[in-house]
């Protein structure tokens, strides 16, 4: 496990986290911009339809990620960040009458960046019990995330963190074709965000409070869809999303049954 998270973190942190944002003078409403943005790029997904685990007991582990747009950096950054990453090693266990656990997770800890992302969540699908020709599930998690780097010029520097926690509810639908399930959902998710610098370099703009942390609260719906393949004891997943107007791409890979 420990050689896995070491992997994910230095293909996440070199190649995804290579151009990290660099904020200076932010005004209220690019901070409420980038928050947003962040914020849509926690959005939690397991990258899976609706169907359960099995009537009795099943289980999936793997490793899921994704990429989103974000219109509101690319707009600070001129162009250099116009896409975030998104990664969890995942873990999912299911129950009987329709009922599953799942858990993503992944701490990375550099000398420069500090990414850490959790979420849990529990699905119920509820047509287990009924005789229907579609799969139908509803779906929670709680999630935070933290993500710190530093921005600096020639003579200054400071350290970011952004800070997060949010929960989610969604209805997913979908329909199983033995080894193909394609999906679609709508949710709801709220949490808040906290951006906050500690330095010399003047990250917000003297305009607005002379704090060192900003934050703003978001709430939002959003819609998926995707296909969810079973190859034996081994699955794949791909979805696309829409969070808060962001658009999102997601894969997973794990294994199970």
């Amino acid at each position: 496990m420990k050689k896995l998270i070491l992997a994910a973190a230095l293909l996440f942190n070199t190649t995804l986290w290579a151009g990290a944002p660099q904020f200076t003078d932010l005004t209220s409403t690019e901070i409420e911009g980038v928050m947003t943005d962040f914020a849509s790029n926690f959005v939690p997904t397991n990258v899976s339809g609706a169907s359960s685990l099995g009537k009795l007991f099943g289980f999936r582990l793997g490793l899921w990620g994704g990429v989103t747009d974000t219109p509101a950096v690319s707009a600070i950054t001129a162009g250099e960040v116009d896409q975030l990453p998104v990664l969890g090693l995942y873990a999912r266990i299911g129950v009987p009458l329709g009922f599953s656990f799942d858990y993503s997770t992944l701490p990375i800890e550099l000398a420069d960046f500090t990414y850490r992302f959790n979420s849990i969540g529990v699905q119920w699908t509820f047509t287990d019990l009924l005789d229907w020709p579609l799969e139908m599930q509803l779906r929670a998690n709680y999630t935070t995330a933290k993500l710190e780097w530093t921005v600096e010029d020639a003579l200054t520097s400071s350290t970011v963190t952004y800070d997060h926690s949010s929960f989610n509810m969604a209805l997913v639908l979908s329909k199983n074709f033995l080894m193909i399930e394609p999906y679609v959902g709508i949710g709801r998710v709220s949490g808040s965000n906290d951006l906050t610098a500690v330095g010399t370099l003047t990250v917000f703009d003297a305009s607005i409070s002379a704090t060192e942390t900003q934050g703003v609260d978001t709430k939002d719906t959003y819609y998926l869809a995707g296909i969810d393949v079973n190859l034996l004891f081994l699955q794949v997943g791909v979805e696309y999303a829409k969070n808060f107007d962001n658009k999102r791409l997601s894969a997973r890979l794990s294994f199970g049954f």
